[in-house]
Parts: C-alpha cells; sequence; structure tokens
C-alpha cells in the first residue's frame, strides 16, 4: 500500500477491490462476474469473494537471474527478457 495515503483507506476495502479487479481480468472470460455482480460485491460485504485464479503471465517488479548447475557442476546464468509496447488510443 502506498505510504503517502497513510490512513486514508482501509486496508481490507483495498484488499477486496484489488480482489475483484483481478476477477474482472482472468484468462477465462467464463470465469469473470458479470458487471452486476461486480457492483454488488462493491457495494455489498455480505458477498462473499471467490479467490482470482492463477494469472495467464507475470511480470516480476524486480529481474532475478539465478545461478543454475549443470552435471560438470559449473554454473551458468539462464535470462529472458520479454519486451512489449503498449499504444494509446485517442478519439480526435
Amino acid at each position: 500500500m502506498d505510504p503517502t495515503l497513510a490512513d486514508s483507506y482501509s486496508r481490507n476495502e483495498v484488499i477486496r477491490c484489488v480482489q475483484i479487479g483481478l476477477l474482472c481480468v482472468q484468462e477465462d472470460v467464463e470465469a469473470r462476474p458479470s458487471m452486476a455482480l461486480v457492483l454488488t460485491m462493491l457495494t455489498s460485504h455480505s458477498v462473499s469473494i471467490a479467490l482470482p485464479k492463477e494469472p495467464p503471465f507475470y511480470y516480476p517488479s524486480k529481474s532475478r537471474s539465478e545461478g543454475i548447475s549443470d552435471q560438470s557442476g559449473s554454473k551458468s546464468t539462464s535470462v529472458s527478457v520479454d519486451e512489449s509496447s503498449i499504444t494509446g488510443v485517442y478519439a480526435r
């Protein structure tokens, strides 16, 4: 949580909103909640929220490299980089 927000939010409310957001972006469209259910989850605390499934992809915030030993005992480092671009669409 952003420390500059101090006590201006409820930690449980933020976690609840993040869980609902993760449910809305699941890879399987059928597993996503309807907008009516999303509104119900956001406005009613009596509705239980399902845990989202594991995401189909993951972008770690920090790169890590781990040494991998082969049969000879020497270590090598395996690194891969995914490049992506984001295009913003704006009305004229």
